[in-house]
């Protein structure tokens, strides 16, 4: 068992989350879906969380016996979660919210969804925790981390930071033993365990500059960045929005745009695949080398969604 207290005062350290003032992401986003719903978010969450929109999000018992880590708060993962916790038990996730972002093979995405306010009751009653670290875990370097477990898992070497984002980078560049552009196709499908990638862009026959970003890295932007450092091939959770609204469409047709003269490809292995990883390789094993709680992982049944 682990104090909660301690518990959180810990995380909080070991990502830094309060040298961040806001999220630059869900301090947006987490107000826009909650109040769309009507709920009062800034009564039901926990003080630090409303003014960061990283950490302790909701508070449960003082005790925690068992952490449960996953990328995304869905409706799945909750259940997941709801149906294997006991009183006490706190949820760790890299988003406060889900992201449905849309399929490239089938349906569109619908955005950001909230936890259901039943869901928020359910909890409640229970006495479980949730805690949420978004950009800080994206802009980390060393330790734990989702650039550094993508990183360790595609076996490359960074060599400089791109993509600014938070108090940080969101992107890597980085080296790699020489590979076509098909091969990192394959080499990241299987290293994600999807059904299949999202690419765009020409082929290469063989790549050793890669780039590497977590989750939303659908930036123009950061694409050009990316390939006036020398990138041939940009691996993300994300190569354009499938979203069923106006920003996805938008999205779409300015990467459809960058891509007309890149000579750069792009790999998409899903937004929540992407995020997942360190949560996989990282989290649950620093949780278990460092604290007395069980933890283990809650994973998304379904990467494109």
């Amino acid at each position: 068992m682990e104090r909660l207290d301690a518990l959180a005062a810990r995380l909080d350290a070991l990502f830094a989350v309060d040298a961040l003032a806001a999220d630059p992401a869900f301090s947006r986003f987490v107000p826009m879906v909650y109040e769309a719903a009507g709920l009062d978010w800034r009564r039901r969450f926990e003080p630090g969380f409303v003014r960061r929109f990283n950490g302790l999000m909701l508070r449960g018992a003082p005790e925690v016996g068992a952490i449960h880590c996953a990328a995304f708060p869905s409706a799945e993962v909750l259940e997941g979660f709801l149906g294997a916790s006991r009183p006490g038990d706190l949820l760790f996730c890299h988003h406060p919210i889900d992201l449905r972002s849309g399929d490239p093979r089938g349906a569109p995405g619908a955005g950001f969804v909230p936890i259901a306010a039943s869901t928020l009751d359910l909890m409640a009653e229970r006495e479980l925790s949730f805690y949420a670290c978004h950009a800080p875990m994206d802009t980390a370097r060393g330790g734990v981390g989702t650039v550094g477990a993508m990183v360790e898992a595609l076996g490359a070497a960074p060599e400089a930071n791109f993509f600014p984002y938070g108090n940080g980078f969101a992107g890597v560049v980085c080296t790699a033993p020489a590979r076509s552009t098909d091969a990192w196709a394959e080499l990241a499908r299987s290293t994600f365990r999807i059904p299949y990638v999202d690419r765009a862009g020409p082929s290469h026959g063989a790549v050793e500059r890669i780039a590497i970003v977590p989750g939303g890295g659908n930036s123009v932007e950061a694409f050009g960045e990316a390939e006036e450092l020398g990138v041939r091939v940009y691996i993300t959770g994300e190569i354009r929005s499938y979203n069923g609204g106006e920003y996805g469409e938008m999205n779409r047709a300015d990467v459809a745009r960058y891509m007309e003269s890149a000579e750069m490809a792009l790999i998409g292995v899903s937004h929540v695949a992407s995020e997942q990883l360190v949560m996989e390789r990282q989290m649950v094993p620093c949780l278990r080398r460092n604290t007395a709680a069980e933890a283990h992982l809650i994973a998304e049944p379904v990467a494109w969604r």
